[in-house]
């Protein structure tokens, strides 16, 4: 999907397959980057909380939105809180715009700095500050993980997905996706997930 913007990246839309595949759904809104804009004006498309500043301005969005977008997703599954607090839908808009976010260090002291350095890359309000594009931000986080010494990828997810839903059945076409959701206070940094079927009985799921 290379020069195609999702719009709304948010943990309702990536899914997490019982092989520890991550898939991003839901293209509703996508957009081709440099097609005519045919949003209504005075209309934002996407949800208030995973918007970048340009986005809440109406400029022209090319793949750094979606890294802003990915930032927030990233900081809610390692602290269980949002970058940024505000009340109602213009208080949002208006801290999206000019409210610093929290350190990601503030909730989770643990954590690794260089994680703290990669988030906060991720959701710099200057989009020229951002990762250029997902594989940056995937090969910084995983030079991250490797300095650390954890061991992340496909087998640990599955076996975390095993844990969190254990004997769900699987058959060619019931595929078990689980829905991310933001650790909660009583399990901060791991992430949580939903059960959630994807493309039950009718068809082998080729998504997951």
């Amino acid at each position: 999907f290379a020069g195609l913007v999702h719009r709304d990246i948010s943990p309702d839309n990536i899914l997490v397959s019982r092989t520890g595949a991550v898939k991003v759904v839901d293209f509703g809104i996508a957009k081709a980057i440099g097609q005519e804009n045919l949003t209504q004006a005075g209309t934002i498309k996407g949800k208030l909380s995973y918007m970048p500043p340009e986005q809440v301005r109406g400029q022209a969005l090319d793949l750094r939105a979606d890294i802003y977008a990915l930032g927030v997703v990233l900081y809610e599954l390692l602290t269980g809180a949002r970058p940024i607090k505000a009340e109602g839908e213009f208080g949002m808009l208006e801290a999206t715009l000019y409210q610093a976010p929290t350190p990601l260090r503030a909730h989770r002291a643990d954590l690794p700095e260089e994680l703290e350095r990669i988030t906060a890359r991720a959701l710099a309000k200057n989009r020229d500050a951002r990762y250029p594009n997902c594989r940056e931000l995937h090969a910084d986080l995983e030079r991250g993980l490797a300095g650390s010494g954890a061991a992340v990828g496909s087998f640990e997810l599955a076996s975390l997905v095993e844990d969190l839903c254990p004997g769900v059945p699987r058959t060619a076409t019931d595929v078990t996706a689980l829905e991310l959701q933001p650790a909660t206070e009583a399990d901060l940094g791991r992430a949580t997930v939903s059960a959630r079927p994807a493309a039950v009985a009718t068809r082998p799921s080729r998504a997951l």
